[in-house]
């Protein structure tokens, strides 16, 4: 499922299949211990082993989900602690290995993360693998590597259901390199490939909002808010556009929307505070205004 909160690049946490894709904020929270299937404790990586090989395969497949919520409820110290063990247990496990790497990028550790996904691609090279250590590079502001190792492996992708994903980081790459004709190019692949993928939606309306396009900037965040009406980022640039241009009351209204619909379960954050009361704030000074000249 698509995050709320702004990151630009793919990354999977399945290798066996890759039906959805996560994406990390750098976030930090206490350790806790958890509960599977109504025990007390977790079992340990050697009493999995231990196991048949089917249960064995089952529990491992629990426990990655497990750490999976994790990272999806923003907590990857959390996370981190329960990989450790897994990693002493299974050192060539590609799944555990990914794993660990997406929380080592979510701590905001690229240099580590990339390791462990280096380690994954000797045991199996994957699309998915691929995507995870591009957006390691580029987390670590190496994107020239990042667009050499997209292209390298580019015929691995043949068969990807998801190449928007391709297109998106490979696009991505590009641009932070300065190229923004073939970047924009790319990121057009992306959107034929998956016209609803929001990723590439909100790189566009940034782009086109850095350059003074905003009406073209808006088209994007728009689309990008009717097809993820959970994601804060189009959200939030949209009521920054607003405002800056003097639209306040369709600010507020973006605000308000997302407040009482899509986003009454997404956690709000300082910016989107910021935003609001400003909004409100304004709101309020206009219709005084109104009211005054009206008198």
């Amino acid at each position: 499922m698509l995050g709320s909160y702004g990151c630009s690049f793919v990354v999977h946490w399945r290798m066996s299949h890759p039906p959805s894709f996560i994406l990390l904020q750098f976030l930090s929270r206490s350790l806790i211990f958890f509960v599977l299937q109504g025990c007390s404790t977790l079992e340990s990586p050697r009493q999995t082993q231990q196991l048949k090989p089917s249960q064995s395969k089952s529990l491992l497949e629990a426990q990655l989900q497990l750490i999976q919520l994790r990272l999806d409820d923003h907590h990857p110290e959390q996370a981190y602690q329960m990989i450790r063990p897994l990693l002493e247990e299974f050192p060539k496990k590609v799944d555990v290995l990914n794993m660990a790497g997406l929380i080592q990028l979510s701590l905001g550790n690229s240099d580590q993360s990339r390791q462990y996904f280096l380690r994954a691609l000797k045991v199996r090279q994957s699309p998915s693998l691929i995507l995870n250590l591009s957006s390691s590079l580029m987390s670590g502001k190496r994107y020239r590597q990042a667009e050499s190792l997209l292209r390298k492996y580019y015929p691995i992708f043949a068969k990807y259901r998801y190449l928007e994903r391709y297109w998106h980081n490979r696009g991505l790459a590009l641009y932070h390199q300065h190229k923004k004709t073939a970047a924009m190019h790319l990121f057009r692949k992306a959107l034929q490939e998956n016209p609803a993928f929001v990723l590439t939606l909100n790189q566009l309306g940034d782009i086109y909002a850095s350059v003074g396009k905003v009406g073209k900037a808006m088209a994007f965040f728009k689309k990008s808010m009717r097809y993820c009406r959970e994601c804060l980022y189009p959200v939030e640039k949209a009521a920054q556009l607003y405002l800056q241009h003097g639209h306040v009351a369709k600010a507020y209204a973006t605000l308000k929307r997302f407040r009482e619909t899509g986003g009454a379960d997404v956690p709000i954050g300082n910016q989107f505070q910021r935003l609001w009361t400003l909004a409100r704030t304004r709101l309020q000074e206009e219709r005084r205004l109104g009211a005054r000249q009206k008198m």
